[in-house]
């Protein structure tokens, strides 16, 4: 790996420092309020000026100017009609970056009555578009924070939210309310193409925050890291591990999601892995595991026509003629998105935490009390060995195709823990960014309160400009209500 020449250190000012845009990912129900504070305390630190641009605000704006919102609507009510807005504003406009479009519109406004530098917060992303959308105008300027909180919290402070305007609903009626709100920030998908899908974002951070674990503490590391200060930490063991088991992803030759796994035995890694076939190691000319669903479906449509259930004669004429063409056609359409495709036992790869296991095993590694690192949550299958040999398991996609916490219950809630830390998108830049940290005389440099945020790659000034330009047009029709 390449590095980077060490530039001169020198104390800085407010002059050409670049504008930061910091996208937060933060389900339904976890705390924000506490985690802007400490973000806009470290930033001031660095003469930075925060600016928050909260999302439900736009799209409460253009739910009470269309009547569909107004002051008497209780909390759950008022969540409900925004997240109905949200998908109102993404389906109008064909586009699921849409009401981040809106925020990118109160950054150019603000930007022209402040002074920079300023980094601008936008609270809060709801699709993987939204954040592919801002990273595309503004490249790696754009820090995504993910924040995390049990689900004991999260419903704990929903409730006390909701109880003032619900006090006549029962505490069961409440709870209902509450796990509908949930599911639907959770993921719409299978319900609404245009819907919210937190599931599907949180991966793409950068970063990520236990808000329920000295958040302060947290924030003020990595915008350490990002200004560079003489005194930022290295990396924790997890980001290490989780850096590493991205990189062994890069080795499965799979045609879908490829998956890398590592496992740390008291701060070391002793085995890592990727989903690989057990007997050669060849980029596959097809999905096979597609190839076994589809035939499954095709045996079942079979088995049911033989055994006179009804079927539309359109059904059994297509049944009859092309019965592979059917099968794909509805795959492709009615069934697409069926639970019979998230089926996993077909697939004819060695998963990566079993590879990453068997290779420690090889070296006769003893496992007893390890934790393994996981680029995605582990499918029900693996999750069994998982919790039978009781590793703690750290994983960063959620992989809704999973099915084992609803298998294993308590075991995969206590022991599968989300990651937490620099995600490994960002482990180089953060981690090996190049400086001086020692004078001539040995001792560590002062802290730059002027420093240069390090962010490699990030487009200039004039090509931001550019690219916002493009946004105006096709984000204010939606303003307009066009």
């Amino acid at each position: 790996m390449s590095r980077e020449s060490k530039p001169a250190r020198k104390l800085g000012t407010n002059e050409s420092r670049p504008d930061l845009i910091i996208g937060i990912v933060r389900p339904i129900g976890v705390p924000g309020e506490r985690f802007y504070e400490h973000l806009e305390t470290r930033l001031n630190f660095y003469h930075y000026r925060a600016h928050l641009i909260k999302l439900s605000h736009i799209l409460s704006d253009l739910a009470e100017s269309a009547g569909r919102l107004n002051i008497f609507d209780s909390p759950d009510r008022r969540a409900e009609i925004l997240i109905n807005e949200g998908n109102r504003a993404r389906r109008e406009a064909s586009d699921d970056a849409a009401v981040v479009k809106l925020g990118i519109l109160r950054i150019i406004e603000e930007r022209r009555i402040s002074e920079p530098p300023t980094a601008f917060i936008i609270d809060s992303l709801k699709r993987e578009e939204e954040i592919d959308f801002l990273r595309e105008v503004y490249g790696e300027s754009v820090i995504v924070f993910g924040l995390h909180a049990s689900l004991k919290l999260r419903k704990k402070k929903l409730v006390e939210s909701y109880r003032i305007k619900r006090a006549t609903q029962s505490p069961s009626q409440l709870d209902l309310i509450i796990n509908g709100l949930l599911e639907r920030d959770r993921t719409e998908k299978g319900k609404d193409n245009h819907g919210q899908d937190v599931l599907g974002a949180l991966p793409s951070a950068d970063v990520f925050i236990d808000t329920s674990s000295q958040p302060d503490s947290q924030i003020g590391r990595v915008i350490d890291l990002i200004f560079r200060n003489p005194r930022r930490s290295t990396p924790t063991v997890a980001e290490l591990a989780m850096s590493i088991a991205d990189r062994a992803s890069a080795t499965s030759p799979e045609l879908g999601r490829r998956v890398g796994a590592a496992i740390v035995q008291r701060d070391t890694i002793v085995g890592t892995g990727a989903n690989i076939h057990p007997q050669t190691a060849s980029v596959p000319e097809i999905d096979s595991s597609a190839l076994d669903i589809h035939e499954l479906v095709g045996d079942m449509l079979s088995l049911l026509s033989s055994d006179g259930v009804t079927l539309s004669d359109e059904a059994k004429s297509q049944l009859e003629g092309d019965p592979d063409g059917y099968v794909s056609r509805l795959l492709r359409g009615v069934l697409k998105k069926a639970k019979v495709r998230d089926l996993t036992e077909f697939q004819t790869t060695v998963h990566a935490e079993m590879g990453a296991l068997m290779a420690a095993l090889k070296c006769n590694t003893d496992i007893n009390g390890a934790t393994i690192y996981v680029t995605a949550f582990p499918c029900h299958g693996c999750a069994k060995h998982l919790v039978s040999l009781g590793l703690k398991v750290v994983y960063l996609d959620p992989y809704p195709k999973s099915r084992a916490e609803a298998m294993y219950g308590s075991a995969v809630s206590k022991d599968f823990q989300p990651f937490i830390g620099v995600a490994p998108r960002r482990f180089d830049s953060l981690f090996f960014a190049p400086d001086e940290r020692k004078a001539k005389d040995g001792n560590i440099l002062p802290v730059d309160r002027f420093a240069q945020p390090y962010l490699p790659g990030a487009p200039w000034p004039r090509e931001v400009a550019l690219r916002e330009r493009k946004v105006i047009g096709a984000s204010q029709s939606v303003y307009d209500g066009e």
